[in-house]
């Protein structure tokens, strides 16, 4: 298998989510960074927790400036969005 047909799952559980405005502004953000094949979230309203799966064709992302960049997100918001659990794996 070439590097250009390498594809990566991202598990991410991010925290303080507790909407659908919140998953779609988190949605938009990981679009943005991650070069997305398919993304799917199971929100679970009652921790405000959403844990996303994502299908990617980039590698080795770097976990420090994603979990900024969900920091960043929640500026303006009432939440404090974080990741608290992060998994990266080649299929």
């Amino acid at each position: 298998m070439n590097l250009q047909s390498k594809i990566y799952k991202y598990d991410l559980i991010i925290d303080d989510v507790s909407c659908e405005k919140c998953v779609n502004r988190i949605n938009s953000l990981l679009t943005k960074m991650f070069n997305i094949l398919d993304i799917a979230v199971n929100l679970q309203h009652e921790s405000k927790k959403a844990h996303y799966t994502i299908l990617s064709k980039k590698s080795k992302i770097n976990i420090g400036k994603l979990n900024r960049v969900m920091v960043n997100a929640s500026n303006g918001t009432p939440h404090n969005y974080r990741i608290i659990n992060f998994k990266e794996s080649e299929l």
